[in-house]
């Protein structure tokens, strides 16, 4: 089955507002009825003779998105168990040793154009495991987050496109 094309008439909804389509021109675009011109490729069809603007998010719309998810989840956390000062259970020999593996099976992998999100991530984490001054675990763990927001935003801009 063919997908519909809008009409004149149409509910179009824009960020939660109703609006209608108005006039439509080929070289020009779709015309609502509160002003905005906009391509028929950025209407995604809901049922009937309704429709919905899709507007690509932006990239600080995308992290406050996930921002306030870590915090909802944080909050929950705190919830569930209280607050937890557990010992860090960093620094060692072996946790170094883990270190080291992973950076080097990070490089090699971007080095051979086989990077993926998780080397990166596992170097990382792996890096902060190493740590035991407070400052420097800290400064590695933020690194981590980082990577950790920068991979969910990956996966969610895959999401838009679909």
């Amino acid at each position: 089955m063919d997908e519909p094309e809008p009409r004149i008439g149409d509910v179009v909804y824009v960020d939660g507002r109703r609006t209608t389509v108005d006039r439509l021109c080929e070289d020009s675009g779709t015309w609502l009825s509160n002003g905005q011109t906009v391509c028929a490729s950025q209407l995604r069809h809901l049922t009937g003779r309704t429709w919905e603007l899709v507007r690509p998010v932006t990239h600080a719309e995308r992290q406050a998105r996930i921002l306030a998810d870590i915090k909802r989840e944080r909050d929950a956390q705190d919830a569930r168990f209280g607050v937890q000062d557990l010992p860090h259970g960093t620094g060692g020999v072996r946790l170094r040793r883990l270190a080291d593996t992973h950076r080097d099976e990070c490089d090699y992998a971007f080095d051979h154009g086989e990077g993926t999100f998780r080397h990166v991530l596992m170097e990382e984490v792996y890096e902060a495991m190493a740590e035991t001054h407070p400052a420097t675990l800290r400064a590695e763990l933020i690194q981590a987050g980082a990577v950790i927001v920068k991979f969910i935003e990956a996966i969610d801009r895959a999401g838009e496109s679909t």
